[in-house]
């Protein structure tokens, strides 16, 4: 299992011969966030209807006939709308539409040889991908009991939740081997100032006592 950070809470995850896109966005230099256009997904996962999380270009460009894209109702209408710049008929549009499945807490969703399970979040959805090891997307969520429950080996956490007290306590609440992995932010000084997090930013998170991994935007890492 293979991950690699898109940038702000994009994702790639290769799962043997599967590849795995969640909250894809194309390239955006304010949020620093990068999208390979030769890149194509077997499965697009998104958690919520937020611009910096949910854009149907991205997603059409990643999509073949067999892609499938789960989604929560929420995002339909960005979707549809979205995609509309991208296909030339009626006809192209519901084709492309016939491969959203829309997802609700507590539904599973059967890849090849992994599961995906959708859990509440306080926007929209959270995935769990069960495999070699389980990884928890939380997306724009606080954490929630059901999330806790999981034991996920790793959990991508947005950084405004990391900031709060309250959720510190409860991301502590994890067992002690999970790898806490911090998205929802970057590190250029030149891009949106709400989602920058510096050095200084990054050194108080580690004397907090959890288990934090920093990636770096585009670099992959494997996951065990």
């Amino acid at each position: 299992m293979k991950l690699s950070w898109c940038g702000h809470s994009s994702f790639k995850l290769t799962l043997n011969s599967e590849v795995l896109f969640i909250d894809p966005v194309r390239s955006n230099k304010l949020l620093n966030t990068y999208l390979d256009q030769t890149e194509k997904a077997d499965v697009v996962l998104v958690t919520h209807n937020h611009w910096d999380h949910c854009d149907a270009d991205a997603i059409a460009q990643l999509s073949k006939e067999t892609t499938r894209f789960l989604v929560p109702e929420e995002t339909m209408d960005v979707l549809v709308n979205g995609f509309t710049f991208y296909v030339h008929s009626m006809a192209d549009l519901k084709k492309l539409l016939q491969q959203v499945e829309i997802v609700e807490p507590g539904i599973q969703k059967k890849l090849k040889n992994n599961t995906i399970t959708v859990f509440s979040a306080s926007e929209g959805v959270s995935f769990l991908i069960t495999g070699e090891v389980k990884i928890l997307f939380m997306g724009d969520s606080t954490v929630t009991e059901a999330m806790l429950e999981t034991r996920a080996h790793y959990v991508v956490c947005p950084y405004w939740a990391l900031k709060e007290k309250k959720e510190q306590a409860k991301i502590a609440t994890f067992p002690d081997t999970t790898k806490i992995i911090v998205c929802h932010h970057h590190t250029i000084n030149y891009g949106l100032p709400h989602f920058y997090l510096d050095e200084k930013s990054f050194e108080i998170l580690f004397k907090k006592g959890l288990n934090i991994i920093r990636l770096d935007e585009q670099k992959e890492i494997t996951l065990h």
